[in-house]
């Protein structure tokens, strides 16, 4: 997400994990950071608001268990263009996307 702060600045912000439920829908934005590496809580509270305009739920998860948040971090691995393979992408079918750098 991208937007202009009071400011002015232009910010920038990516939740970590966009959940779909079974009832379909991505309906769920989180972000999951321990809460002693919460600095700036501005790019939160824009995404709780951006979320809620678009009727999601917004959840930032601070407290987690160790082993939680170790596959946390193992998963954002996954975002790296380097593991995108849009073969593979278009063999499940899934439509191609564009990777953000």
């Amino acid at each position: 997400m991208v937007w202009r702060d009071g400011q002015g600045k232009q910010r920038r912000h990516a939740p970590d994990f966009l959940v779909r439920r079974t009832t379909g829908g991505c309906t769920l934005v989180l972000d999951s950071r321990p809460r002693e590496s919460i600095g700036d809580r501005a790019a939160f509270a824009a995404m709780s608001q951006a979320s809620s305009m678009v009727s999601w739920e917004y959840a930032l998860w601070d407290c987690l268990d160790p082993v939680v948040a170790a596959n946390h971090r193992w998963l954002g691995g996954y975002r790296h263009p380097r593991c995108f393979d849009e073969a593979v992408l278009s063999r499940i079918g899934l439509p191609p996307r564009r990777m953000l750098r």
